[in-house]
């Protein structure tokens, strides 16, 4: 990199980010070793690929880091699988090419900062392995992910058929710093719908509220939003497997297709009857 100033420039800033990554890390192990806690932390994964023959890190993640309690375990991640378009990368840049470069005009980053995305094959299911019989399990949607209702179903589905979920609860890691109307509490009332389909608590730490804990029938324990604090309380599993869990949105699809047949038999009666005044 010393032969290119832009290269070196570059270098230099992945350098930086894996350092700061790597001290985070150790930070976080050292809080879950010190107070024999596990902690869920969200930050950002940075990993080599392969561009032109090169190994650039330009694998750059969304991610929740997993460090159970002790802090000695390996630590688990999940990425973020619903990126959110301007935010977290620049639409077209496959499909559009000229449109992408339009649009890379106002990129504020200076470079090419696009997210890759997670799987969903490959969704990560966090296990606290506490004093029940069968560790308890959960998963960690980020951010805007709570509002995907059919993602956040997919995550609990069973996957065996007649299983059970595959997750117990769920914990949502959001930065609603970007707003300041009235998205922090219309955020949590689109969150609340997550627990009520899937049967499942939920907790969320939200960075400038609300920051907020869920029972499995939408009750709520919050912190008003732009307040310092802390929530402590315990949440209430519930085994049942939702129909919405189970099967998404079939229902929803059935109700769409019984009123599109009623409508065309409305309209086909209707255009029969003027026939007949004919």
């Amino acid at each position: 990199p010393d032969a290119d100033p832009n290269l070196q420039k570059q270098y230099d800033q992945i350098r930086t980010s894996l350092d700061s990554i790597n001290d985070a890390r150790a930070a976080i192990r050292d809080l879950a070793r010190k107070h024999d806690v596990a902690i869920l932390a969200g930050g950002m994964f940075l990993g080599p690929r392969e561009e032109n023959r090169e190994i650039a890190y330009t694998d750059r993640r969304n991610s929740a880091y997993f460090v159970p309690a002790g802090g000695d375990a390996p630590i688990q991640r999940y990425d973020k699988i619903h990126l959110v378009p301007f935010g977290e990368f620049l639409p077209f840049k496959e499909s559009w090419p000229l449109g992408y470069r339009f649009l890379n005009l106002f990129n504020p980053y200076g470079y090419d900062y696009n997210l890759t995305p997670g799987t969903e094959a490959s969704v990560t299911i966090f296990s606290l392995h506490d004093d029940r019989p069968a560790p308890t399990r959960f998963v960690a949607p980020i951010c805007f992910e709570d509002l995907d209702a059919p993602l956040i179903a997919r995550m609990f589905r069973p996957r065996q058929p007649g299983g059970q979920k595959s997750a117990d609860f769920l914990v949502n890691l959001t930065n609603d710093g970007w707003f300041i109307a009235n998205e922090n509490a219309l955020h949590l009332q689109g969150a609340v719908f997550r627990s009520i389909e899937n049967r499942v608590p939920a907790a969320r730490s939200v960075n400038t509220g609300m920051s907020a804990v869920i029972d499995p029938v939408g009750r709520t324990i919050t912190l008003p939003p732009r307040t310092e604090g802390t929530l402590r309380a315990a949440l209430k599993l519930d085994h049942r497997t939702s129909f919405y869990t189970r099967y998404g949105d079939l229902f929803s699809g059935i109700c769409i297709i019984a009123s599109m047949g009623v409508l065309c038999v409305r309209i086909a009666h209707a255009r029969a009857k003027r026939a007949e005044s004919a």
